[in-house]
């Protein structure tokens, strides 16, 4: 077995390896870098990816590479697994979406929408190069984590990948699955500008992981609709185990969930005016159904606390999959771009385990 080289790093079989990718160099100097950990096992496998904080207020998931890192023991790995934890740091100094030097100076920050991007262009654009040329080429599936940002009181909980055609589209399903995440929201084949977009158009199986705390599907719940809650660092670890397993890089049988439901349809739910927002919802009604027209949010004016909107489920059968439930109120901006809820069609489902 040969030495994977990212840069100047250098992963030797049965050893744990840190280095980090430089990007870029700031005007103060200060060289922009990718911190890499490498996993090797002794002998040869498959290559697993698993990356995070692609937007810097989204850094709850962090604790799952931790742990994971922690865990994993070259000597009983077989192949490799590269994480990634932070993919964009400009934007993780921040706590922000974006980066701010993008944002302030060029005609965006968002990583998430920039790949597979440019050496020559803007901070986000190179550091999503220098990713897609350095790292993923390695990869043989990758897992892009996003989860619960603490002080925007988002949270969700899902995992999503693309259709695609033949065996591709086969693995992917199939490792969709086997993560163990209890609701899978499946795709239509789209663009190349998002991370796993281009992963796939590469040939590489590629998942979006939204995480937050989970407290079941409806038929997990009491009569009350109390269901018990599962941490998401807790899901992260056991997902990322199930994949390693399922590729025959860890012994041992996957876990999975008693229930777990396959759904498409997504909507994003946004305000048409900007304001305060007031949920009537929670987090803890992530994975429940709600009736076409249920309020989950009315919009005041910060100034005159009048009523300025509300925010209803849209379909006649509502997966809620994502929520924005500070209180008593949570900032909200207008459009498409500052999601209040998230649901997908529960008419579309489809039960992979269990169910009524």
């Amino acid at each position: 077995m040969k030495a994977i080289r990212i840069g100047s790093i250098e992963a030797f079989p049965g050893r744990k390896t840190y280095g980090e990718l430089p990007v870029s160099v700031m005007a103060s100097g200060h060289t922009i870098r990718l911190p890499i950990h490498v996993v090797r096992g002794s002998t040869d496998g498959p290559c697993v990816g698993v990356v995070a904080v692609q937007h810097g207020h989204e850094f709850s998931v962090l604790n799952i590479q931790r742990r994971l890192l922690q865990a994993l023991d070259p000597a009983a790995l077989r192949g490799t697994v590269i994480c990634v934890p932070i993919i964009n740091p400009i934007a993780f100094e921040w706590a922000s979406r974006g980066g701010w030097s993008d944002g302030l100076w060029g005609p965006h920050g968002d990583i998430g929408r920039l790949w597979p991007g440019d050496p020559d262009g803007w901070l986000a654009e190179r550091i999503a190069y220098a990713f897609a040329t350095q790292v993923l080429p390695h990869m043989d599936a990758l897992f892009d984590f996003h989860g619960d940002a603490p002080h925007t009181r988002f949270t969700d909980h899902y995992i999503g990948y693309s259709e695609a055609d033949g065996e591709l589209g086969e693995r992917t399903a199939t490792l969709g699955r086997i993560f163990g995440m209890q609701i899978v929201i499946r795709r239509p084949q789209g663009g190349t500008n998002t991370l796993t977009g281009y992963a796939m158009s590469q040939g590489v199986p590629a998942f979006g992981v939204e995480l937050g705390d989970f407290y079941g599907l409806d038929v997990e719940r009491d009569a009350h609709g109390r269901g018990e809650r599962k941490p998401l660092t807790d899901v992260g670890v056991r997902g990322i185990t199930n994949v390693l397993r399922s590729l025959d890089m860890l012994d041992g049988d996957p876990e999975l969930p008693d229930h777990q439901v396959e759904v498409s349809g997504f909507v994003g739910i946004a305000p048409s005016v900007g304001g305060i927002m007031a949920p009537e919802v929670t987090r803890q009604d992530i994975g429940r159904v709600f009736p076409k027209g249920y309020v989950f949010g009315r919009v005041l004016s910060a100034y005159t606390f009048e009523e300025l909107g509300v925010l209803r489920a849209p379909l006649d059968q509502n997966l809620l999959v994502a929520v924005r439930d500070a209180q008593p109120f949570t900032h909200m901006q207008p459009g498409g771009g500052d999601l209040g809820f998230s649901v997908v069609d529960w008419s579309t489902a489809r039960w992979l385990r269990g169910g009524r």
